[in-house]
């Protein structure tokens, strides 16, 4: 689930809205919160009870829960999985199990924090922003830097020295994220509302998700010129100015599959001739997936990689649609994301868009795609997604 800031909650509190038995199996029955469904013990839960949800893609901390053998096993790790013939994604616990008071606690409350949950995947700490603490720059300086120097691990210990030291050694500030650029998380079709589904005077844009890496492409108009970014999820890669002249990949000293995008499909001179030509903007960012070797688990049977685009945003409006953005791209020769279908109705409930989520990848001989992006035609703002479970448990199980 999405906060108020647009970043994923991995632990939240939630209200068991049906409990189902499985035929065949007396010890185990099937819950559903929202639209997940998660395979609990008999009896564990009701329907109005509240609970702890934690959300796929979770690592919880085993210092809290080191007596759950079977969460143990899996080191800890909340993936879709397949028990008792049911696709459980998710995994319910009581407040008791947390070791939290659930008087304190109302439905909807986020808990990731609270509970020390991260993702479980460690890289995914940094690209969506479970990182480190504000003082790791400093102890990985002492260690690096100051533990063969006995003088200056006296020194350090003093309030001025170790501003001095901090000042003198400490790492390069990371570059802020563009203020104007909104991060890349898709909400899931089974956080939904049911108002949502109930809504069927709104017609969406569906595309084909991309199993790959979030890119992100930002421009902004200055003074001096055009200030420049290029980001994964959470991270930028690249801060700089361009010029007259270009220049827009000074001081590089490392290629990544972010700026390799970028410079493959000249993703900032796209944006820089739009700037031009658009002289009241202020403001524009391309956002898209980058996918093939070597980035995720399934390479698309490419031997390098590639870029799709998926959503632009200027200043002087909203989110462009899929079929603006692919229309103007194409002049620029930027691949898009693949449109699947437009005028689309989703159907009644959560489950039944989940339906609609497998299928063959569309323009590569790879088999499964990952899921559909749905995004409104009439408020692009508003988009989500359906991942297919089987396509999860494959590769990211």
């Amino acid at each position: 689930m999405l906060n108020a800031k647009g970043a994923r909650e991995l632990a939240y509190v939630v209200t068991i809205t049906d409990v189902q038995p499985i035929e065949g199996y007396d010890r185990v029955e099937e819950a559903m919160i929202r639209g997940w469904h998660c395979v609990v013990g008999k009896d564990d839960f009701h329907p109005g009870d509240k609970a702890v949800y934690f959300e796929v893609d979770s690592l919880l901390p085993s210092d809290k829960f080191a007596n759950f053998e079977f969460l143990a096993k899996k080191k800890f790790k909340v993936k879709t999985q397949k028990m008792c013939k049911r696709i459980s994604q998710g995994l319910l616990l009581t407040f008791e199990q947390c070791g939290l008071n659930a008087d304190d606690y109302n439905e909807g409350d986020f808990l990731t924090d609270v509970i020390g949950v991260v993702y479980a995947d460690p890289t995914d700490n940094t690209r969506k922003g479970k990182g480190g603490k504000k003082s790791d720059n400093y102890n990985q300086f002492f260690t690096n830097r100051l533990k063969k120097y006995k003088i200056l691990r006296r020194i350090v210990k003093t309030r001025i020295g170790h501003k001095i030291c901090l000042f003198l050694f400490k790492q390069k500030k990371k570059s802020e994220w563009p203020a104007f650029v909104i991060k890349t998380d898709e909400e899931r079709v089974q956080n939904l509302s049911p108002f949502v589904f109930q809504d069927k005077q709104t017609t969406y844009e569906c595309t084909e998700k991309r199993d790959g890496t979030s890119t992100t492409v930002a421009i902004q108009r200055t003074r001096h010129g055009y200030k420049t970014w290029i980001c994964s999820r959470n991270v930028v890669v690249f801060d700089g100015k361009t010029t007259k002249k270009g220049g827009y990949y000074e001081g590089v000293t490392e290629v990544n599959p972010y700026i390799e995008s970028a410079e493959k499909f000249h993703l900032l001179e796209f944006l820089k001739d739009f700037m031009d030509k658009h002289e009241d903007t202020k403001w524009a960012y391309l956002q898209g997936e980058t996918f093939g070797k070597n980035i995720q688990k399934r390479d698309y049977g490419l031997d390098g990689i590639t870029f799709e685009a998926f959503t632009f945003v200027e200043s002087e409006r909203p989110r462009y649609s899929y079929v603006e953005t692919k229309r103007m791209l194409d002049d620029y020769d930027i691949p898009t994301v693949p449109i699947l279908g437009t005028g689309v109705t989703i159907p009644d409930t959560s489950d039944d868009v989940m339906v609609m989520a497998p299928g063959t990848t569309v323009g590569y001989d790879a088999g499964m795609r990952e899921g559909i992006v749905f995004r409104s035609e009439k408020n692009p703002q508003f988009s989500f997604k359906a991942v297919d479970p089987e396509f999860a448990m494959k590769y990211h199980g």
